[in-house]
């Protein structure tokens, strides 16, 4: 926790690490700390913001983490979606409510499912939602967790929101992008990639190892506990792989670590009409490989680019978990 405080330096945001096979959280950092020696009465300016759990607490605009729910939800409900060719011309039109558009102007030109995620399309997200289907979407963001109250045994995470039973069809388009009224918390993002990197199922997030008495009786002891199967092994295993290639070939490059297979998902959260403030960067992924199954989230609040700041961050935490675990 330390060494990801050190990282984190003066941005305010979340990082969480979780064991995606036994649920185990090896680090909870929320940013700004405080100490509790030395715990001031908050002022009007920051209304105790050092005090709120970010990684639990925060429901944040997830931006493109998202994408991995709508991608699950092609392969869980309309498979044939995904190998189907979209073109993406940097916009999608929808008349007088306004238009879809990919980050920075890009044009991606054609792309399937793998290629708009890899390369983070919204444009042709958003056509692969308008053929999904609203309630394909809203049912598997629910499989995943989303409008749900975690009441664990070791935390409480607050709700993530999906909700567009009043959307027109370009707030929908941008709900499956993470954008419109859609919310997040870090460790609810982070748990949805575990299950993903834990071939579809969803375990229990666990704080506590254990417990000892004063005569050195563990008289607690940390099991781990299924919470749901969200998909199948086979949706799982593609999304699996789709995230590989983002981190090989997407926008999520900068999470590598060297020896062994990471797999991501950039985000790039935009929270304002306003361009003067930079939106949240996310980045969540994992490690594939059996001796270091640890999933990641890095959420950096007003920070600009998931790729550019949050995946770095990953790839260096993920890199001190393995130091660790030696």
């Amino acid at each position: 926790a330390s060494y990801i405080y050190n990282k984190m330096g003066d941005r305010s945001g979340a990082v969480v690490v979780m064991n995606y096979k036994t649920g185990e959280i090896l680090a909870s950092v929320s940013t700004p700390g405080f100490d509790p020696k030395t715990i001031k009465e908050p002022s009007e300016d920051d209304a105790g913001s050092q005090l709120v759990n970010r990684a639990t607490m925060g429901r944040y605009t997830p931006g493109s983490v998202f994408k991995l729910v709508t991608a699950a939800a092609v392969l869980e409900y309309k498979p044939e979606l995904a190998s189907k060719t979209y073109t993406c011309t940097g916009e999608v039109d929808y008349g007088e409510d306004g238009r879809v558009t990919c980050s920075g102007g890009a044009v991606h030109g054609e792309l399937d499912l793998n290629g708009a995620v890899t390369k983070s399309c919204n444009c042709v997200f958003a056509q692969i939602a308008q053929d999904l289907g609203r309630n394909n979407l809203k049912k598997m963001a629910e499989k995943l967790g989303y409008n749900e109250d975690f009441l664990f045994d070791d935390l409480m995470i607050y709700q993530s929101s999906y909700d567009v039973s009043d959307a027109r069809d370009i707030d929908y388009a941008w709900s499956s992008v993470g954008q419109y009224k859609d919310t997040a918390s870090p460790m609810h993002v982070c748990m949805i990639t575990s299950a993903i990197a834990n071939d579809g199922v969803m375990m229990e997030p666990k704080l506590i190892k254990s417990v000892m008495n004063y005569r050195n009786f563990e008289y607690i002891k940390m099991t781990s506990n299924t919470y749901r199967r969200c998909m199948s092994q086979q949706t799982a295993e593609q999304l699996q792989e789709m995230m590989v290639n983002v981190v090989k070939n997407g926008t999520g490059k900068s999470a590598a670590v060297k020896g062994v297979t990471v797999a991501g998902k950039t985000g790039t959260a935009e929270v304002s009409d306003n361009k003067e403030t930079k939106p949240h960067a996310w980045f969540t992924g994992f490690i594939q490989d059996e001796e270091y199954p640890y999933a990641i989230v890095v959420m950096i609040e007003n920070a600009g680019g998931g790729g550019s700041q949050a995946a770095p961050i990953a790839a260096s935490v993920l890199k001190k978990t393995m130091e660790l675990i030696k």
